[in-house]
């Protein structure tokens, strides 16, 4: 299964840390131990993950890791010892690879006072989307600055510390903007507090003001991103318009556990919903896959075998960097994944890698009910790993216009599939390693470390948010009108 962003979001709030962490305690680790840590997070990552090297030089490589260590005091804090190895990650610029806090950071986490409010980024702007707070904000305000800090100056430190593919920066903005992470992430850099200063500038008005505002504990607002879990929308669904010959298909995951929770089957619904638009004569087609943070691999190629009257490759090669693991007794491997790393796999003599044998999705056939029509793709920086994939293939074939914002996955494939998990002996520090490199079968070249750039970029305003007007949707219809 490929990696899924939404659950990496909810786990890092309701259970533990992705890529972040922080602490109350007075706990170190001196900076022989810190160094240790390294040179088995470096080795590691060397060794098994299979895209370590696709935008970083060894060299490059060498020096983060020895700045790294070079910085840092004799006695060093769990916190900055967690930073540090989270910054790292990040530098490899692989979306898949994550980091998990040590359970008394965890712990902690949660006595921590944060910004009682909900943040939504518009460029590199950020404005209160919700507010749980008793403060004269409404929703829709900007935020300039917090403790004398602007937005602009917050952000740069918080990014280092968000692994995102290639040189993608909208999955950033769209993974700090949801469940509470900017705030958790700001208390994490500047520490706790009871109060915030907050420079804003209100819908209606261009002056500026300053307000303080109370902090709320993180275990207070567990609820509140609790109940926004339970009310996340139904994986699929679709609306038929037969006066406007449109139909639009959401797909908000490929996650499988999803599907069934709901209970619901993805290639059913599929088979169900392309006999439908056919039976109307459907002559427009929108697929909504924003925020659709990926799932099974196989799920993107399904969807584009109704797109396509052909045959098509999806995956062009699926390798490993090696069959063996390195560092063994800090990395929890499992033996069915060691045995199918073992069995599936084929050493490549020119390039030296491991070809995974059978690739099921190199070549796919069309599926008997395709749609021949007009197809829009909505998409933003949280259409990532499997859906990006799709978009990949759908627009290397010119089989679709996309609306939105550059999607989240790299175009070009990304390191996923299954991880090792690698347990820093330490700072207890836990790296989710992936190992299979997922290569995009293209014809088309495409900037190295880019999402898919959409053919309309469709940024709303705040105010087109707030009414609950859906920007993106209302490009799509607009081009099918003046189809």
């Amino acid at each position: 299964m490929k990696y899924f962003l939404n659950i990496r979001i909810l786990i890092f709030l309701l259970i533990g840390i992705n890529a972040m962490g922080w602490s109350t305690s007075d706990t170190s680790i001196t900076k022989t131990a810190f160094e240790q840590d390294l040179a088995i997070l470096q080795q590691s990552l060397v060794a098994n993950h299979s895209g370590v090297f696709q935008y970083i030089g060894s060299e490059n490589l060498n020096k983060q890791f020895t700045l790294a260590l070079d910085t840092m005091p004799d006695n060093i804090s769990d916190v900055d010892a967690f930073l540090a190895i989270s910054r790292l990650i990040a530098v490899i610029n692989c979306d898949h690879t994550s980091a998990e806090a040590p359970p008394h950071i965890i712990t902690a986490i949660h006595k921590q006072n944060i910004l009682p409010f909900e943040f939504k980024f518009i460029g590199k702007r950020m404005y209160v989307l919700k507010n749980y707070a008793d403060t004269s904000l409404k929703i829709g305000t900007e935020i300039l600055s917090i403790e004398g800090e602007s937005i602009a100056e917050i952000v740069d430190k918080i990014f280092p510390t968000i692994p995102s593919d290639g040189f993608i920066t909208t999955s950033k903005y769209r993974t700090i903007e949801r469940y509470l992470l900017f705030n958790v992430m700001y208390t994490l850099l500047r520490g706790n507090k009871s109060s915030y200063k907050i420079e804003y500038k209100s819908v209606n008005n261009n002056i500026s003001k300053v307000i303080t505002i109370k902090g709320k504990r993180l275990t207070t607002m567990r609820s509140l991103f609790k109940e926004q879990v339970n009310k996340e929308p139904i994986p699929f669904k679709i609306i038929i318009d037969k006066l406007m010959q449109t139909a639009t298909i959401t797909i908000t995951t490929f996650d499988q556990a999803s599907y069934k929770e709901h209970k619901q089957n993805f290639k059913k619904l599929l088979k169900k919903s392309f006999t439908a638009i056919n039976q109307d004569s459907i002559a427009h087609l929108i697929i909504d896959i924003r925020n659709n943070g990926g799932g099974e691999a196989d799920y993107g190629a399904h969807l584009y075998s109704y797109l396509t009257n052909k045959n098509f490759k999806f995956y062009e090669q699926l390798s490993l960097n090696t069959t063996t693991i390195e560092n063994r007794d800090y990395i929890d491997f499992g033996l069915l994944k060691l045995l199918w790393v073992k069995l599936l796999t084929k050493r490549d003599k020119s390039s030296g890698r491991y070809i995974v044998k059978g690739n099921t999705l190199k070549n796919n056939k069309p599926a008997k009910n395709n749609f021949s029509g007009k197809v829009y793709v909505l998409i933003n920086g949280l259409s990532y790993s499997a859906s990006s994939e799709f978009c990949t293939i759908a627009n290397d074939n010119k089989r679709a216009t996309f609306i939105g914002e550059e999607g989240g996955g790299a175009y070009q494939g990304n390191t996923s599939g299954f991880s090792f998990t690698l347990t820093l002996p330490n700072s207890g520090v836990q790296i989710d390693i992936p190992v299979i490199h997922y290569q995009m079968a293209i014809s088309n070249k495409y900037k190295i470390g880019r999402g898919l750039i959409p053919d309309y970029e469709v940024i709303p305003t705040i105010k087109e948010l707030i009414s609950g007007e859906d920007s993106e949707l209302e490009k799509a219809k607009q081009l099918i009108k003046e189809h």
